[in-house]
């Protein structure tokens, strides 16, 4: 009859519109063209997939609310209320280390000293003795990781500071939305991606109900749409068919307008993409002359104060005022540190749509 025979969850759809985006089936009615194939698990379906034993040993009773876990920018809410603040407390937490996971450090491995140990107690240290704390254990954090960070300043962090600065929050916010996006497929690499049921295994059934399209159909174009999570895994699975990639065509999903923005383009692997966010013009210079010494006095500022404040109520017999001091400083500053770890940080230089080699 017409009408579009799925619809995006309620909690999709409210996501999409904080960010001025729409939700693919918003926008594309499958139920127009008889051609369409659904290639992905039904609901009963996932609830299924996720309800059998993993190699990671996840329980499954986790992954009840199945299609939650399916959104970007929502799976953070399945996690305890404050569970990452108070973890960032003792490791380092970026896209790739998640609060279930285990990580290795290790600080001047010429000297043989005990790393994870040894970093411990140094971020411990640093959370109180120095001002802006968050500045120096992330910089712990990336000089102790390992395996070694491969990625760096994280190439919507300028163009974010841009836009606050020039009242952009929408742009702001869509720019930090697309790191979220980036920093979830680095997190999927650090996950046994074969038995993951949000990426691995929908894969495979997208890969299952293709084959059936070229042998059984006699499909010879053919075409998948998937969200871009999904694409490294699903590059390699098909090379693995077989496949052999011949021309890449980028197509624009969404884009950002930002002040004094240049529209060059970046080469990845040979292949010209579009600039998403980048900047080198006068004016983002400008902007990090003025941002960063203007953070770093404000960082300072409140860590003389905490400490006249502490020492104030101490002296005064107010141990329980001082001890409030001391966790409030240690919430503000934790939460800049996970805002530089997630959004102005790119730990991993992990290339979205490209290959594993």
């Amino acid at each position: 009859d017409g009408r579009n025979p799925i619809m995006p969850s309620q909690r999709d759809s409210q996501t999409a519109a904080q960010y001025g985006l729409s939700c693919q089936v918003d926008t594309i009615n499958y139920g127009k063209n008889d051609k369409w194939i659904h290639a992905d698990f039904t609901r009963e379906e996932f609830a299924r997939e996720t309800a059998k034993p993993r190699n990671n040993n996840v329980n499954a009773d986790s992954t009840s609310n199945i299609f939650t876990l399916a959104s970007t920018a929502t799976a953070a809410a399945t996690s305890l209320p404050g569970a990452e603040v108070f973890a960032a407390l003792f490791r380092p937490a970026t896209p790739s280390t998640p609060v279930t996971s285990r990580v290795t450090r290790r600080l001047f491995s010429n000297l043989f000293l005990p790393g994870d140990s040894f970093a411990s107690a140094m971020r411990a240290l640093l959370w109180t003795a120095v001002p802006c704390p968050e500045v120096s254990v992330l910089l712990l954090d990336w000089s102790s990781l390992l395996p070694r960070p491969g990625g760096g300043l994280s190439a919507v962090a300028v163009p974010v500071l841009e836009c606050l600065l020039t009242g952009n929050l929408m742009e702001a916010r869509r720019l930090v939305f697309s790191q979220m996006i980036v920093s979830g497929q680095s997190a999927e690499e650090n996950s046994d991606r074969a038995e993951n049921v949000i990426v691995g295994r929908r894969n495979a059934r997208a890969l299952d109900v293709l084959t059936r399209s070229i042998e059984q159909d006699g499909c010879r174009k053919n075409a998948l749409l998937y969200g871009g999570m999904h694409c490294r895994d699903l590059h390699r699975r098909l090379r693995d068919l077989g496949f052999v990639p011949k021309q890449t065509v980028w197509r624009t999903a969404w884009s950002v307008d930002v002040p004094s923005f240049g529209t060059g383009s970046n080469e990845r692997g040979g292949v010209m993409s579009p600039a998403f966010a980048a900047s080198s013009s006068p004016a983002a210079i400008a902007a990090g002359l003025v941002a960063v010494p203007l953070y770093l006095a404000i960082g300072g500022l409140d860590w003389i104060a905490t400490v006249r404040d502490v020492t104030a109520s101490i002296g005064e017999g107010q141990v329980s005022d001082g001890l409030l001091e001391v966790i409030l400083y240690l919430v503000r500053h934790v939460a800049l540190y996970l805002g530089l770890a997630k959004f102005v940080v790119e730990w991993d230089g992990v290339d979205l749509f490209g290959d594993d080699d």
